[in-house]
């Protein structure tokens, strides 16, 4: 009875030191994931900020340029009318 406790007892600390090593594993791969995740997060505000100013300068630039045509459009009417007279 007591070499069957004993070869219990040798299984389950081998099984605790595998158990040990998994979680090491486990640990080193949720740091490793952790990293990651920090570096994609801050990848991504800094590409959102250069996209938010780059959308920005073009919805200006839109604004503009629509300000010119519809300028324009009057000033071709007024002609077009001018013309008609």
């Amino acid at each position: 009875n007591i070499q069957k406790l004993e070869y219990n007892l040798h299984i389950l600390k081998e099984r605790d030191a595998e158990n040990r090593q998994t979680v090491d594993q486990f640990r080193k791969k949720i740091h490793k994931l952790q990293d990651q995740l920090s570096k994609y997060t801050a990848k991504y505000r800094e590409e959102d900020e250069k996209f938010k100013g780059e959308n920005a300068k073009l919805t200006a630039d839109y604004r503009r340029i629509t300000e010119k045509f519809k300028d324009l459009q009057k000033k071709y009417r007024h002609f077009e009318y001018l013309d008609e007279k």
